[in-house]
């Protein structure tokens, strides 16, 4: 089995621009997780310390508690900033580790 990195993350109730400005501002990342059972999606910020470790972990299953409930997700999409590279925002994707998922992956 894969191994899994713990990542904290807080839920987050304000969304729009202006509050995802001030999330960043203040060292944090907006983010949104998705699940492949669910329609609804949670938002919720993660530090870019927890970021930064995570990425050093080279793990490539991440387990999160979001919305009270321990997940195990892909990082599905990061979007960064095209001059300076900083990251501004984080999709998460739910899997269940007893289904198949088909995901693209880039030949370099």
């Amino acid at each position: 089995m894969a191994t899994e990195y713990k990542l904290e993350v807080q839920k987050r109730d304000q969304y729009g621009k202006k509050a995802s400005k001030h999330l960043r501002n203040s060292g944090a990342i907006p983010g949104i997780y998705y699940s492949s059972d669910s329609k609804e999606s949670i938002s919720f910020s993660i530090t870019k310390k927890e970021i930064h470790n995570a990425s050093k972990s080279a793990a490539k299953l991440y387990s999160v508690n979001v919305g009270g409930k321990a997940r195990t997700v892909l990082f599905k999409n990061v979007q960064y900033h095209p001059v300076t590279e900083e990251i501004l925002h984080i999709d998460l994707y739910g899997v269940k580790m007893d289904e198949k998922i088909q995901i693209k992956v880039p030949l370099e």
